[in-house]
């Protein structure tokens, strides 16, 4: 497949998992949070095996930081129901499996506020929130 077919499959299955999902800042993801090179690499690159290691992981910092912590986050078995969520909603969306990996991590980041490279909490960064 090419590149740029690849690329138009991934934009699709991005709009299609997070068309009604709301941002961690309230209303929609912006486009441009959503769609762009990070994310399309993201998920072209990320198995799913490596994608639950950064984001339990992530989850755990987040957790730690105690700051901003959402309720459903603060609990322990949480991770593990918002991961098989994801996997089955991405199943039900016919999102290719290699892809569902990213859009955990993502999901991570837009929905839930959690930065998945430091663990740290996005809520209260308002360059974060200003789109």
């Amino acid at each position: 497949m090419s590149r740029n077919k690849d690329n138009e499959i991934i934009i699709y299955c991005l709009n299609k998992f997070f068309e009604d999902k709301s941002w961690h800042c309230g209303g929609n993801i912006p486009k441009k949070l959503l769609i762009n090179e990070r994310n399309i690499r993201l998920l072209r690159n990320a198995d799913m095996i490596t994608a639950v290691d950064i984001g339990y992981d992530a989850i755990e910092r987040f957790r730690r930081s105690g700051r901003y912590m959402a309720e459903t986050l603060y609990r322990g078995e949480y991770d593990v129901d918002l991961c098989l969520k994801i996997i089955n909603e991405g199943q039900r969306l016919c999102i290719p499996q290699h892809y569902v990996g990213g859009i955990f991590l993502l999901y991570l980041e837009l929905c839930e506020g959690v930065n998945i490279e430091t663990g740290e909490s996005q809520r209260d960064d308002v360059v974060s929130c200003a789109g």
